[in-house]
């Protein structure tokens, strides 16, 4: 909730701040009459992911925050290039996250998560180049783009327990971490906090200039990333009693443990699951329209 108040917000100033730019230019015909724009956006991201459960697969999404920058130049009146940066996060909410557990398990169990950890929770660094299109009407602008670049990308460990619906007694441990290829220096393989991937993006902006140099946007994109070089792997645990002494003094010791459970690292069973290899986005910026495009006469636009 407080994200979608932090976007209205974020719509409402920059609408009251537009007429403070029109006043202070007189109207005139902007179609193609710029070369270069910069604008910097704020919205809405989603990735969507899916869970292999015991019963089928069950589809959910993580969401959060995107901002982006980006320098477009127009070498023509319809075609350019550009360069972008953005920068994604998000999670799923536990209850959300664990409805979809549920389903792919077939409704079997009841849920707990550990140490208060945010499930599917991923962060995303992204670079683009790539080229722009633009049809300008009046004030308005349509203006796709396509690119490929590199997303350094990173998804927090987490993990859970499952509980028999009958008594609550627990059942299972499961994991989830992102594991790197083992090094030969290594003896094991290891957790990386993020890897570059190879990504494109696509997206379609809507601007509205209500003022020569500067403009208001809408924009809907995607980005998806090759990430094969990461091992999202998951693992299961069975619960042993965790009382199990060998000897008087141990039965003495740890007699308090006599009705707690433990893992069973005896017991663990590791699979790969599928990592989540795209991103949604929507969001609201603001820009500026730099310089003229030297396909239009200037004197029209002075």
């Amino acid at each position: 909730m407080h994200r979608f108040k932090t976007i209205a917000l974020c719509i409402l100033l920059m609408l009251s701040c537009a007429p403070l730019f029109s006043k202070s230019q007189s109207k005139v015909d902007l179609r193609y009459a710029f070369g270069s724009t910069i604008d910097l956006q704020f919205g809405y991201s989603v990735m969507p992911y899916s869970v292999e459960g015991e019963a089928r697969n069950a589809y959910g999404a993580s969401s959060g925050s995107v901002f982006q920058m980006r320098y477009t130049y127009f070498f023509g009146r319809h075609f350019g290039a550009f360069a972008s940066y953005s920068f994604d996060q998000g999670s799923a909410p536990y209850e959300n996250y664990f409805g979809i557990v549920n389903r792919a398990d077939g409704r079997l169990y009841k849920y707990e998560e550990s140490y208060y950890q945010n499930p599917m929770r991923y962060f995303a660094n992204s670079f683009f180049v790539g080229v722009a299109y633009r049809y300008d009407f009046g004030r308005w602008s349509l203006r796709p783009r396509v690119g490929i670049g590199v997303t350094n990308f990173d998804m927090s460990a987490f993990c859970y327990s499952t509980y028999s619906r009958q008594d609550e007694t627990p059942v299972s441990y499961h994991s989830y971490s992102i594991i790197s290829d083992r090094k030969d220096y290594m003896k094991s393989g290891s957790s990386v906090p993020d890897l570059n991937c190879l990504a494109g993006y696509a997206g379609v902006q809507m601007t509205y200039s209500p003022a020569s140099h500067f403009f208001l946007s809408f924009e809907v994109s995607a980005k998806c990333f090759d990430n094969r070089k990461l091992d999202f792997q998951h693992t299961v645990k069975q619960y042993k009693p965790a009382y199990n002494p060998s000897n008087w003094s141990e039965a003495l010791v740890y007699y308090d443990l006599r009705d707690s459970v433990i893992p069973d690292d005896s017991s663990a069973k590791t699979v790969s699951s599928r990592l989540p290899y795209a991103i949604f986005n929507a969001s609201v910026g603001i820009g500026w329209n730099l310089g003229w495009n030297r396909n239009v006469s200037r004197h029209n636009h002075r």
